[in-house]
């Protein structure tokens, strides 16, 4: 029991933190769906297309670096995947998905 309070209260790993990953090598995307069930991308405050997020990142791709795709709770897993294939064919070699901390919430479908 203590040891379950102790975790709890412990702060969150450095890397959970949109500035830590960025920090660490990693870029930040989030991927969500909107009301019509239409996959929607941000990589910063406006939403995204796959064909304009493919291109946003591409531009701006550096070798080695890593993707972490946050998403929100009602995030279609077939827009997760798609957000996947898109940055892998953009050269990313390390993808990785995580619900959005709760301070990044998407909230629900756009």
């Amino acid at each position: 029991m203590l040891l379950a309070l102790l975790i709890a209260a412990a702060p969150p790993p450095a890397a959970a933190t949109p500035t830590a990953a960025a920090q660490a090598g990693t870029r930040i995307a989030y991927v969500g769906t909107d009301e019509s069930g239409r996959c929607v991308y941000m990589t910063g405050d406006v939403g995204l297309d796959a064909r304009e997020f493919r291109d946003d990142l591409k531009e701006d791709f550096e070798p080695g670096t890593a993707l972490l795709l946050y998403h929100g709770m009602e995030t279609r897993p077939a827009c997760l995947a798609a957000a996947r294939r898109i940055a892998r064919s953009v050269g990313f070699r390390t993808v990785r998905t995580a619900p959005a901390p709760p301070r990044l919430d998407l909230g629900p479908p756009l």
